[in-house]
């Protein structure tokens, strides 16, 4: 474990901009380590004085299981001050799917497309949190204005059942259900589907 977090702290401090070796390091500090450690570890070593490093951190960290509470701490700091797209993704982490909604729901277009492209709530949580809240109009809505999203979106609605998902899109969503510990919706998933 030790060689394992020297390893990844030494490539971290050569390239921060790997999310995928953020993710991986803060798994292990979260899985050995108090919130309070991890928490004291991201301030010694200064991951939020870079605004860019912050918001990337806090991406990662949105989508790990197990995170809540640090993040819930984090987003308090004035770097995350009015990022909308976290406030909806803490909410439902929170199973407050309803609030989260409501709050997704008073972003202008604009606004909402500003907040997917800042990732910290992405295309991928806004399609689970409708379908979580039962928003098919809204769904559909962005079915017809992007074709990309269009089979995915009516598969997932269960409509005309010619629709088919690439399975890689399907396990992304599996996974995401599970990093937000959206167990419910994990199981209306998996019915949907049948190899």
């Amino acid at each position: 474990m030790e060689k394992a977090v020297v390893f990844y702290s030494k490539a971290l401090n050569f390239n921060f901009n790997d999310e995928d070796l953020i993710k991986r390091y803060f798994s292990l500090l979260f899985q050995y380590s108090s919130m309070e450690e991890v928490y004291r570890f991201i301030s010694d070593e200064s991951l939020l004085d870079n605004e860019t490093n912050a918001d990337r951190l806090m991406r990662v960290l949105l989508n790990l299981p197990g995170t809540l509470k640090t993040v819930e701490k984090l987003s308090r700091l004035d770097v995350y001050k009015n990022k909308k797209g976290i406030s909806i993704k803490l909410l439902w982490k929170n199973n407050q799917t309803d609030k989260a909604f409501n709050l997704l729901n008073k972003l202008s277009f604009k606004q909402l497309l500003m907040v997917l492209n800042e990732g910290f709530f992405d295309f991928t949580d806004f399609i689970l949190l409708c379908l979580a809240a039962d928003a098919k109009e809204l769904l559909h809505s962005f079915a017809e204005i992007n074709e990309g999203s269009a089979n995915t979106i009516h598969f997932l609605l269960e409509e005309n059942g010619q629709q088919k998902i690439e399975t890689s899109t399907y396990l992304a969503l599996l996974k995401r259900t599970i990093c937000l510990e959206q167990f419910e919706l994990f199981e209306r998933l998996q019915i949907q589907v049948q190899f």
